[in-house]
């Protein structure tokens, strides 16, 4: 049997039945993380599946009724459940994006003079008598609308977390509209395109990590969406390809790797004619020049980075690095997101007959040999596979691609794989000082990065030496 449309009340339901079911089983993690606490008792562990539950359940009736401002209402829903949590997720490695809109407004510089600390933290590179960012600017000069209130106040630098949460959270829930509507252009089945919106929003490292603090995968994975979106669009007319074009250059400059993922989309226009080719082309040009120009300017040369020498340390083993990207305990893909083994396949089947799908599975297959090669590949301080959040739009429109699959094995594919992603991301998100994911957290280094016991699951039966005593996340 094929996969047929749900029904209004049985999308509903099925949305419902979802979030009921993470509720139960999320409570149940928390009870067992905390040694005995009351099933119910916690209120903190009800936040995640109850604002889960509403935006599953609210989703599910837009989608059933056809409102043609699905897309909108995706993402403001999306918008309530990052920010439920009412913490920032930050690590130094964000600390630059962080300060660096006060500066700009306030000072009219992308310099972090005068906010940078003594000694001199790894995220910050002195240059020409300046203290810069190590990582590019884009994810701070996206987040200058949010921050304006703030730098134009009283208040000091760094002073508001609630601005850098609320500009990551507002990146992704953009993320999540152009994901739905890339999703209804590929003609997905409602039923489907609610399920994949709704686990890469709340079954991913969008939830975990990108929409915590300004990564640099916020800017990301929002870039990628709607590259993704405009490219199924193009069809209606070339100022989409010159939309792609945008988005594929925002989504470089914001996090350069993401080159081979922009590429992939670029070639999948292919199709659409030279003309939408070329406004591709054009679009992709602006926010790369601009980022290179500041490069030219800071450290010297268009194609160098803040890394230094360390941007070509791709030195791994590619067989080890494949394994510890896909399976590690801490940062595995498979490990914390266990749907893309459902949308693996549905991309393989797409790619048959779709360009796009080809040039983007490839893209996606390409990246992840890099981010096996990379001699850093656990990413630091962090929880779960971060390297590869920007991938997860392409996870998502793989899962659009199986609703020819049989429905007996999808349906258990997606709820089993589903869940379990669920509970796991919002552990990261909603339950970050619980020792189980501070585990997970802490576990900066290849060595450690690769012992089984960190894995949320094992820690539920395994209690792990100096567990006490190891760092709390914010």
């Amino acid at each position: 049997m094929m996969w047929e449309p749900p029904g209004r009340r049985r999308a509903v339901l099925r949305g419902v039945a979802l979030a009921a079911a993470l509720l139960f089983g999320l409570c149940l993690a928390r009870q067992l993380y905390t040694q005995g606490a009351p099933l119910l008792g916690l209120r903190g562990s009800l936040v995640y599946p109850l604002s889960a539950l509403a935006a599953l359940a609210v989703a599910a009736l837009a989608l059933s009724y056809g409102w043609p401002r699905a897309p909108v209402a995706a993402g403001a829903l999306a918008l309530a459940v990052f920010v439920a949590n009412d913490r920032v997720i930050a690590s130094g490695d964000t600390h630059g994006a962080a300060l660096l809109p006060y500066r700009i407004l306030r000072a009219g510089t992308l310099t972090l003079d005068g906010l940078a600390p003594e000694p001199r933290p790894y995220w910050i590179v002195e240059r020409h008598g300046h203290a810069w960012s190590r990582y590019p600017v884009t994810a701070a000069v996206l987040a200058l609308p949010v921050y304006l209130p703030a730098a134009l106040g009283p208040g000091k630098a760094g002073g508001l977390p609630e601005a850098e949460k609320l500009s990551a959270a507002l990146l992704c829930a953009l993320s999540v509209g152009f994901v739905l509507a890339a999703l209804r252009r590929a003609g997905a089945p409602d039923g489907l395109v609610l399920a994949s919106t709704s686990l890469y929003a709340l079954a991913s490292p969008v939830l975990s990590t990108a929409a915590q603090a300004l990564w640099q995968h916020g800017p990301g994975v929002l870039g990628l969406s709607g590259a993704l979106w405009a490219a199924r669009r193009a069809r209606d007319g070339a100022r989409f390809g010159l939309l792609a074009g945008l988005f594929c250059g925002l989504a470089v400059a914001a996090r350069p790797t993401n080159v081979l993922l922009a590429a992939g989309i670029l070639v999948g226009l292919a199709p659409r004619g030279p003309r939408t080719r070329a406004w591709a082309l054009a679009g992709a040009l602006p926010f790369p020049a601009l980022l290179a120009a500041y490069q030219a300017a800071v450290f010297g040369a268009p194609w160098a980075t803040g890394y230094g020498a360390e941007s070509a340390l791709f030195t791994l083993p590619l067989g080890e690095g494949l394994w510890a990207v896909l399976f590690s305990p801490t940062r595995g893909l498979v490990a914390f997101v266990p749907w893309v083994a459902v949308a693996a396949a549905g991309l393989v089947a797409g790619a048959r007959r779709d360009v796009l799908l080809r040039s983007v599975a490839v893209a996606t297959v390409a990246t992840l040999l890099l981010y096996a090669k990379w001699h850093a590949w656990w990413g630091g301080w962090c929880y779960g596979p971060r390297y590869l959040a920007d991938l997860t739009p392409v996870w998502a429109l793989g899962l659009a691609s199986t609703a020819a699959f049989p429905r007996r094995v999808l349906l258990p594919a997606l709820a089993v794989t589903g869940v379990a992603a669920l509970l796991l991301n919002g552990l990261g998100a909603f339950a970050s000082r619980s020792p189980a994911a501070q585990a997970v957290y802490v576990a900066d280094g290849a060595r450690l990065a690769m012992e089984g016991w960190r894995w949320p699951p094992a820690r539920l039966f395994v209690r792990a030496p100096g567990d006490a005593g190891a760092p709390r996340p914010p």
